[in-house]
């Protein structure tokens, strides 16, 4: 094998070994940016359910007649398990507040350590805010997508990542 092969072949390889610690790297950003939508919808599960929750208890609560019967002793015991179920939930969605919250401003910080405005404005935009890409290349007045998306890839590149904590 000529040495000039060997080297081409070299070249080859370590593009390729490169283009996959690159990949690698992307999704492990993308991942740990993706953590605040995860986040979020289920935040919003739980709201639901306590509002699920609630049109029960009103709902039984109207029906509910004045005169004692066996099934008005049964209208009290759902209430108090929708008043239980409601309480519990709350707890829950005050501590998912509070780690969302908390990896906002992890997520925050990151992102502000990235020195190219447009990398930062890109990921605040799109995980932060959680922007469509129309939006964000509205903002950024861009009107290919494709230039859009490979600075995304670069942004993504340049976002130094903590060892992702599971959720």
């Amino acid at each position: 094998m000529s040495m000039r092969k060997y080297l081409r072949d070299f070249a080859k390889m370590n593009a390729s070994v490169q283009a996959h610690a690159h990949s690698e790297r992307q999704k492990a950003a993308r991942e740990y940016l993706s953590q605040l939508t995860r986040k979020n919808a289920r935040i919003q599960a739980l709201m639901e359910q306590q509002q699920h929750y609630r049109e029960t208890a009103e709902r039984i609560t109207r029906g509910y007649s004045k005169a004692p019967s066996a099934s008005s002793h049964r209208a009290g015991s759902v209430i108090e398990e929708c008043v239980a179920g409601i309480d519990e939930v709350e707890r829950e969605i005050k501590q998912r507040i509070e780690e969302y919250t908390e990896l906002t401003r992890e997520i925050e910080a990151a992102i502000a350590r990235i020195p190219d405005d447009r990398y930062r404005d890109i990921l605040r935009w799109r995980y932060v805010n959680g922007w469509k890409w129309e939006r964000i290349a509205k903002e950024m007045n861009y009107s290919d997508m494709k230039w859009l998306w490979n600075l995304h890839r670069r942004a993504l590149e340049a976002l130094e990542v903590p060892p992702l904590k599971h959720d």
